[in-house]
C-alpha cells in the first residue's frame, strides 16, 4: 500500500510517498520510495496500477508543464522503480494534476484538476488511453464534482461504485473532508420471458428431458435455461429479444430435436409448446433404438405492444399471471430460502400494476424486472445444477434412427442374425424370408444404415472346397433376393471370412450398422 505521509522535520520535501506492506498479520513500518520518485519538492497521491510493475503519481519538481503534475515510473527489480514520465499535455496543465487513479482496465485515468476543465477548486476529470496516446480529458460533470474541491477519486472494477473526497458543504457534509460515493446504475437489459411444454413420450410414460439453447447470432449458449419438469413438460428461459434461437431437446444424452425460434425485439413473453414422441425400432426382433415422431409446434407471441394496446385492467392481467405462472414454477424447483423472497412479493404489488403508455418498452418493467433478478439469483445461488449442461447442438435428427445409448455389439454395429439353410440347400426358407422382409423395409426408410454380409469359408490357397462353393451361392441368394425387394448396392458391403466353428458352414450372416 502506498502513503502520502507529510512528516514536519523531513528536509526532503513537503510531502513524500512511502510504501507499507503486510508482513505477519501486521502492517510494517512505512518505507520511503527511492529519490527517483521522491524529489526535494513535493509528491502526492501515488497510485499502484493492477499490474503491481507501474506507479502513477504526482510531483511538482522542475521540468513540468506548472504546478503539480502526473508522472509514472516502472518497478525495476524488487525495491527500485525507473525515471518518472511525464504524462505530456494532455494531461497536464500550467496548473496542478494531483491524486490520479488508473482503472483495472489500465486505459482509464481519473485525476484532479484546478486547470480549465475545473468549474470550482479542484475537479475530478477522466481520460482514456487509446494506442499510447491519452485522449483529451473530459469533466464526469455535477454528478461528482460541485463548486468545491473534489480528489482521492477511486472506483471498484466493475465501474458502478465510485469513492472520492470532498469539501462542499451540503446537507451531507460532517464539516471539513467528507468521502462520497457514487453509484452508476446498470442499464437492465431487456429480457423476455420463455415459456411453454416440452414433453418427450416413450411407451406412453413422459421421460425427463434437458433444454440448450444456442445463440445462431455468435454461437454462444445462454446461462438461463432449466429442464422442463418430467411431469407437465413446463419450462421457462430468460432469454435477450431481438434474436435467433436453437432450441436442442436432449434425452439420455442424445439429442433428439430441434426448434428454431426468433424473438422480436419487444417480446414480452414468448410461449412455445411442442410434443415428441418416441417410438421403438426393432430389427431381428430386438430393440435397437427409437423414432422420434414430433408433433405440430404451437407458439403464441405477446409483446409489450400488445399489453398497451389492450384495456389498463387486461394488460395487468397478461403480466400478473405471466409473472404468477413464474413464481409457480419456482415453488416446484427453488428451496426454502428461495420461497422465502418470493413469500415478500404481495399480491397487492401487482394489483398495483399499471401501464405507462408514456415510456419505452425498452425501459426496464419495474415490478417485471425485480422478479427475474430474484429468479436469476435462486437458481444461480439456491440450486445451480439445475442448470442444463451446454453440448454442442447438431441439426434436427429428422426421420433417421436414433441409436440406445449402450445396445449395441461394438463400434457401430447394432444387430446381428445368422440365416441358416439346411445340408447342401442354397434356396431361402420361408422362416428366412420373413425375416429380410422385415430387414427391408427396415432399409428402406432408412437413410444412415447398411448392411454387412458375411460369407464364411475354408480359404483354402490350391482349391475352393465344396462347403466354400455352397456358402457363396447361399450369399448369392440373399442378395438377389435383396435386390428384387429394391435395396441398393451401396446399402451393403460383403465380407468373406474364415469360418471358426461348424455352425459357421451352414450360415450367412448379415450386422446392421449406422454409417
Amino acid at each position: 500500500m502506498l502513503l502520502y505521509i507529510e512528516y514536519p522535520n523531513d528536509e526532503s520535501g513537503k510531502g513524500n510517498i512511502y510504501e507499507t506492506k503486510v508482513k505477519k498479520g501486521r502492517w510494517q513500518k512505512p518505507k520511503k520510495l527511492n529519490s527517483k520518485i521522491n524529489s526535494s519538492y513535493e509528491e502526492k497521491g501515488a497510485f499502484i496500477a493492477n499490474n503491481g510493475t507501474t506507479i502513477y503519481f504526482a510531483s511538482n519538481r522542475p521540468g513540468g508543464y506548472g504546478g503539480f503534475d502526473i508522472y509514472k515510473a516502472i518497478r525495476v527489480g524488487k525495491d527500485d522503480w525507473s525515471k518518472p514520465i511525464n504524462l505530456g499535455s494532455t494531461i497536464n496543465s500550467e496548473n496542478d494534476e494531483i491524486f490520479p487513479f488508473l482503472h483495472n482496465d489500465n486505459k482509464t485515468l481519473y485525476y484532479s484538476t484546478n486547470g480549465e476543465l475545473s468549474m470550482g477548486g479542484y475537479d475530478i476529470v477522466v481520460s482514456l488511453k487509446e494506442g499510447a496516446s491519452w485522449v483529451t480529458p473530459t469533466n464526469l460533470g455535477t454528478d461528482v464534482n460541485s463548486p468545491f474541491n473534489e480528489y482521492q477519486f477511486s472506483q471498484i472494477p466493475s465501474k458502478r461504485y465510485s469513492y472520492f473526497t470532498s469539501d462542499r458543504q451540503d446537507a451531507h457534509s460532517v464539516g471539513g473532508k467528507d468521502i462520497y460515493t457514487v453509484f452508476k446504475p446498470v442499464h437492465k437489459m431487456k429480457r423476455a420471458i420463455v415459456t411453454g411444454n416440452f414433453k418427450v413420450m416413450k411407451n406412453d410414460v413422459s421421460v425427463p428431458i434437458s433444454l440448450v439453447v444456442k445463440d445462431n447470432s455468435n454461437t454462444t449458449y445462454k446461462k438461463y435455461v432449466y429442464d422442463p419438469s418430467p411431469e407437465q413438460g413446463k419450462f421457462f428461459m430468460i432469454l435477450p429479444p431481438g434474436k435467433n434461437y436453437t432450441i436442442t431437446i436432449v434425452y439420455d444424452d442424445v439429442e433428439l430435436y430441434n426448434v428454431t425460434i426468433d424473438l422480436p425485439k419487444d417480446t414480452y413473453r414468448y410461449q412455445l409448446d411442442k410434443e415428441l414422441t418416441l417410438e421403438d425400432i426393432s430389427v431381428f426382433n430386438k430393440v435397437v433404438g427409437f423414432d422420434i415422431v414430433p408433433s405440430e409446434t404451437h407458439f403464441e407471441i405477446t409483446t409489450f405492444d400488445d399489453l398497451k394496446e389492450k384495456k389498463e385492467e387486461e394488460a395487468t392481467d397478461a403480466r400478473y399471471d405471466a409473472l404468477l405462472m413464474l413464481m409457480e414454477m419456482i415453488v416446484d424447483r427453488t428451496d426454502k430460502e428461495g420461497l422465502a423472497s418470493l413469500n415478500a412479493l404481495d399480491d397487492p404489488t401487482f394489483d398495483a400494476i399499471a401501464l405507462d403508455n408514456s415510456s419505452s418498452s425498452n425501459s426496464p418493467d419495474p415490478y417485471y424486472t425485480p422478479l427475474l433478478d430474484l429468479i436469476e439469483k435462486a437458481f444461480n445461488e439456491a440450486n445451480p445444477d439445475l442448470l442444463t449442461s451446454l453440448d454442442s447442438v447438431r441439426g434436427d435428427i429428422g426421420d433417421k434412427i436414433v441409436k440406445l445409448p449402450s445396445d449395441y455389439l461394438n463400434d457401430d454395429i447394432m444387430v446381428e442374425e445368422r440365416y441358416y439353410f439346411p445340408e447342401e440347400e442354397f434356396d431361402i426358407s420361408t422362416e428366412n424370408k420373413s425375416s429380410l422382409n422385415e430387414l427391408v423395409s427396415f432399409l428402406k426408410s432408412r437413410d444412415n444404415v447398411m448392411l454387412d454380409i458375411v460369407w464364411f469359408s475354408k480359404e483354402e490357397e490350391q482349391s475352393i472346397s465344396s462347403i466354400d462353393q455352397i456358402n457363396e451361392m447361399r450369399m448369392n441368394s440373399i442378395l438377389n433376393y435383396l435386390s428384387a425387394k429394391g435395396i441398393a448396392r451401396w446399402q451393403y458391403k460383403i465380407k468373406k471370412e474364415k469360418y471358426k466353428t461348424s455352425a459357421d458352414n451352414s450360415c450367412i450372416m448379415l450386422s446392421v450398422r449406422i454409417k
